[in-house]
């Protein structure tokens, strides 16, 4: 699914996950040349807790 997406995607990857391998985000990146990935370091599956500054700049970068 990830390969036929046809518009710029951001997938936002957690280095210290509890759920999802932030390996995946690379991977989106291998099969996808509209996708982007940023791996959060020090982060644990609820980035938006951990690290909401880190999540907004990377969303406010992709966006522009």
């Amino acid at each position: 699914m990830v390969a036929r997406v046809s518009v710029p995607s951001l997938f936002l990857a957690a280095r210290d996950s509890q759920l999802w391998p932030c390996e995946h985000a690379a991977w989106a990146t291998s099969v996808n040349a509209s996708a982007s990935a940023v791996t959060l370091e020090d982060c644990g599956h609820a980035m938006c807790v951990d690290q909401p500054g880190a999540v907004s700049a990377a969303m406010v970068e992709f966006l522009r």
